[in-house]
């Protein structure tokens, strides 16, 4: 089944990707799924294989990589997905893109990447390992005795409202809100997983850091926000921006250089997702993959970025790129009724970072974007834009 959020994502970050390689001179193959091939307009690629049902996309991505010096995964962290991924065709003679497996699972478990960041003493929220049974452990300090969560509260370690979230889990998926005992008695009850974590909730900036790791640096591209919604006991991230300013810009980048270099099997793109209060910084997760920013970080008109580790790559054109600020955001639509979308009609839009796909009956799914030099006229871009897509669409 594919996850209607997460694939709008996940192809504009394709999208994008395949678009840079081909700029930096490299010829590109990439496999798709066959429920997506209307879409292969979109994708500027030398080659595209379709995996059919009956297929393995492990067969038949292996024998590609037969031709290929390098592979780069987009997938989620969660499952195993990713990890599995670069696993498998580690066993190639492509050299890998992405971050090794055993780091990515660091990553991907929440609690064992706190539980790291607390020997490195970077600040992030209280945050506490749940059982089913509901008895947690603290990550801060994991020598402290058993509790259960409703002691917790009562002992106002914690306050409502409080995060819930899978300990292995991607993007806001699983993530929840809890106002009250009875909220998180429901969550637990309702997830199977076993492990969950049980979180202190900071309420200021959402921002997330785009960063690109060699064995020769740690290059900081891009500090983003991140637009989170927090509604009706569930979570969803919106979209956010890229390139913006922070009067805390240096000290994130400092963090940030502190986190990655202490962290063994780091390669390539990598996202950091911060929380700013009161001018303190929370560290609250890293995405050991491409992450959505990277979709509007390259376009048509952009230098391209020098992603492979080569000794010719010219590192320092990725440090004087135009720093514009990119609005972007996931926007669902009603569907016109008994009208079919044709997904070449919006192949001359340069703001469409995923083509509107149908993804029930009645709702229409897509990811645009508005460009500026500052948030506000980025904003204003994509409204701009977005009304140029609704009269398409009408």
């Amino acid at each position: 089944m594919l996850h209607p959020s997460l694939l709008i994502e996940g192809f504009a970050i394709l999208r994008a990707l395949i678009l840079n390689f081909k700029k930096c001179g490299y010829e590109v193959i990439t496999t798709i799924d066959f429920r997506l091939e209307k879409l292969k307009p979109f994708l500027s690629a030398d080659i595209i294989e379709p995996i059919t049902t009956g297929k393995s996309i492990f067969d038949v991505s292996i024998n590609l990589l037969n031709n290929c010096d390098y592979f780069l995964i987009i997938a989620p962290g969660a499952n195993n997905i990713l990890s599995s991924f670069v696993s498998n065709y580690s066993n190639t003679k492509a050299k890998s893109l992405n971050c090794n497996s055993e780091l990515i699972n660091l990553a991907t478990q929440k609690h064992l990447t706190y539980t790291f960041c607390s020997t490195l003493q970077i600040n992030f929220p209280k945050t506490y390992k749940m059982k089913k049974n509901g008895m947690c452990v603290n990550l801060e300090n994991v020598s402290i005795k058993e509790k259960h969560w409703s002691t917790l509260i009562d002992e106002r370690k914690l306050f409502f409202p409080i995060i819930l979230k899978p300990t292995d889990g991607v993007a806001c998926e699983g993530l929840v809100l809890c106002a009250n005992q009875k909220e998180i008695n429901d969550y637990i009850q309702n997830n199977p997983t076993e492990q969950l974590l049980l979180q202190e909730f900071i309420e200021g900036e959402h921002l997330s850091v785009t960063a690109n790791i060699t064995p020769k640096e740690i290059q900081i591209i891009s500090l983003n926000i991140q637009l989170i919604s927090f509604t009706n006991y569930t979570s969803d991230y919106l979209g956010g921006a890229t390139n913006i300013q922070h009067n805390l810009s240096k000290e994130i980048e400092k963090l940030t250089h502190q986190l990655l270099s202490n962290m063994k099997g780091l390669n390539g793109l990598v996202g950091v997702d911060y929380v700013i209060r009161n001018k303190e910084i929370y560290f609250i997760e890293i995405n050991p993959r491409a992450t959505t920013p990277i979709s509007c970080l390259i376009s048509i008109d952009s230098p391209p970025l020098h992603l492979l580790p080569l000794a010719n790559d010219k590192r320092k054109e990725n440090k004087i790129r135009e720093k514009r600020v990119t609005y972007f955001a996931k926007v669902s639509m009603d569907k016109v009724k008994n009208k079919t979308l044709v997904s070449q009609r919006f192949l001359d839009s340069d703001f469409i970072l995923t083509p509107p796909l149908e993804m029930s009956a009645n709702k229409i799914l897509t990811l645009i974007k508005g460009s500026g030099k500052s948030f506000q006229s980025a904003q204003m871009d994509f409204q701009n834009n977005l009304s140029i897509l609704s009269n398409k669409l009408k």
